[in-house]
């Protein structure tokens, strides 16, 4: 007997009789399993997939090799499938496949060599085997999916059944994510053998969504001033105040959800992150619905965002003017006047001031903005002052002070005092006369006039900062002379009275004092660092004096379409 048919005797177990028998049916099914069935075979087996998740092996390799023996006693078992196949309702992309197919490749060099290596021992000793059939299970990188290739068993080995899967997959600890259709109908597969079947894959873990806040007003809200075609500026619908009524919804707020743990499929947890709660912006005036999803109004006002939070100012409307009939008006919110404001009267709020009409020789005092949708005709005595913006149809003989910008049609004879910008674009667009103090810059379509008449722009610095400043060392040098008058009296109970009064405004003063030179430092050191400072115009008139830190220029002829700026320690026109 040669060595080959010796081999195959041994490998899958026949002897005397059989053996023999086994020997002719194999001497004459040699040609036909040459000529029709090994051709067919090698040409599966050896053409190169495109597929990179095909396993390419050589001609040699130890998988053919006992592929090519269970031909001669199954001649009709299918060609290996060895291609990683995702499983059922679990999506991996071909590039995993493909590592995946590298490590599985691995797998069968070491299995397949092993079992051959085996058989071949045992041949060359002359025993006689009787092998069961072998299971292999590979498991993903992440234990995340596991697939299952079984050898054929050899002589009367047992061959492939459910108690041997079953126990191949308990060695191996897969416990989840089985797929128990396909494991029950695998033994009665045709492609049983030498085939990468995928039967388990785990679930991957679910992070939870971090919770949202969905707003139904700005949190910031945009000084862009609209302006139509023919050059104007409707003041009366700036909508920069947004007022509600008691129960409107402010903002949804959307709730986190939690997250779903995942598990492998040899039953390990994967933790899942749980989403984060939303900030919610609850200030105050405002309360959350009982479901927790909504913000609401607990009082009609306006709302705003102040930094962390949305909060309701109330408003307190005035539906006629500011006269003798309603007196000065102080209040800690937001004041909306449907008239004008008249002249000697005053109007201070913490927040924004709204009037429809006009502000004559007035004091108008806005923590917030100010809008006056008819100008301020101030007869050389109005005050205007905002902590926010400064928007008017005209400033006429007034003295303006906006920490913000100011926006107007028209400046005539004004003084006025911006820590931002000037803009006078819309309408008639012009500046005469007075001065204007702005930090940045001054915008204007026409500044002077064809009189010449004497108009200042001055930028750089805090304009509104150094005037708080002088008027601080005015009110300390007043408490200095009122101390100066009262030492001299002859000592009395109201002499010491009077006089620890002066000293304790004179020491809150100059506290007041220090920590506002402190503060006005660091804001001129930032204002430097961005150095914007210019003069923007379509036309400046002679007689117009411009000063940029310590440079000023006098206009002597009229220029157009001009930009006046610092340039190289000089003020220049370009």
């Amino acid at each position: 007997m040669s060595f080959t048919k010796k081999f195959l005797s041994h490998l899958f177990g026949r002897s005397g009789e059989d053996g023999e028998k086994h020997e002719k049916i194999s001497s004459d099914s040699t040609a036909d399993l040459s000529d029709h069935t090994q051709p067919d075979t090698d040409k599966t087996i050896s053409e190169e997939p495109l597929d990179p998740t095909c396993i390419t092996l050589p001609e040699d390799h130890a998988v053919h090799q006992l592929f090519e023996m269970y031909l001669r006693t199954a001649p009709d078992t299918p060609a290996p499938q060895l291609t990683m196949v995702a499983p059922a309702d679990f999506p991996l992309s071909t590039d995993v496949l493909a590592q995946e197919a590298s490590s599985f490749r691995m797998l069968l060099d070491r299995s397949a060599q092993k079992r051959l290596w085996t058989f071949t021992n045992a041949c060359e000793t002359g025993e006689s085997i009787d092998a069961d059939a072998k299971i292999c299970i590979h498991f993903s990188q992440d234990q995340m999916a596991a697939w299952f290739i079984a050898y054929p068993p050899i002589g009367n080995g047992r061959p492939l059944d459910l108690e041997m899967i079953a126990k191949t997959l308990v060695e191996c600890k897969v416990s989840f994510g089985l797929d128990g259709s396909m494991i029950n109908s695998l033994c009665m597969r045709e492609d049983r053998y030498f085939s990468i079947i995928p039967i388990a894959h785990g679930t991957r873990p679910i992070d939870g969504i971090d919770g949202s806040v969905i707003d139904h007003f700005p949190r910031v809200i945009q000084h862009e001033i609209p302006v139509n075609e023919y050059n104007q500026v409707d003041y009366t619908s700036l909508n920069l105040v947004h007022n509600v009524e008691k129960g409107d919804v402010i903002c949804d707020i959307k709730p986190e959800t939690q997250g779903v743990d995942g598990q492998t499929v040899t039953g390990c947890v994967l933790s899942a992150r749980n989403g984060v709660a939303p900030a919610i912006p609850q200030g105050r005036n405002t309360i959350l619905s009982e479901d927790g999803l909504h913000l609401i109004a607990d009082c009609t006002g306006h709302v705003e965002f102040s930094g962390r939070s949305f909060q309701i100012r109330p408003v307190y409307e005035i539906p006629g003017n500011v006269d003798y009939s309603t007196g000065n008006i102080n209040f800690l919110g937001d004041v909306h006047v449907h008239g004008d404001i008249t002249s000697g009267f005053s109007v201070r709020a913490a927040g924004n001031i709204q009037v429809d009409g006009v502000v004559e020789a007035a004091t108008v005092e806005a923590g917030g903005d100010l809008i006056v949708a008819c100008g301020i005709m101030g007869q050389d005595r109005a005050i205007i002052r905002a902590h926010g913006c400064i928007y008017a149809k005209y400033l006429e003989n007034s003295c303006a002070y906006g920490r913000q910008s100011l926006q107007t049609d028209c400046i005539i004879n004004c003084n006025v005092y911006s820590d931002n910008d000037v803009i006078v674009r819309s309408g008639r667009g012009t500046i005469i006369g007075g001065t204007i103090r702005a930090s940045h810059q001054v915008s204007a379509t026409t500044v002077g006039s064809k009189n010449e008449t004497a108009t200042t722009i001055i930028l750089g610095g805090l304009p509104c900062e150094a005037f708080e400043r002088e008027q601080m060392l005015i009110e300390l040098a007043q408490i200095e002379d009122a101390i100066a008058k009262l030492e001299p009296k002859p000592d009395s109970p109201l002499k010491k009275t009077q006089l620890s009064e002066q000293r304790l405004k004179l020491y809150v003063t100059k506290m007041k004092l220090k920590k506002f030179d402190q503060d006005l430092e660091t804001l001129a050191a930032q204002v430097e660092e961005a150095d914007d400072r210019r003069l923007i115009c379509s036309t400046i008139y002679p007689n117009s004096v411009v000063t940029i830190g310590n440079q000023t220029k006098k206009i002597e002829h009229t220029e157009r379409n001009c930009i006046v700026h610092l340039s190289n320690g000089s003020i220049g026109l370009i």
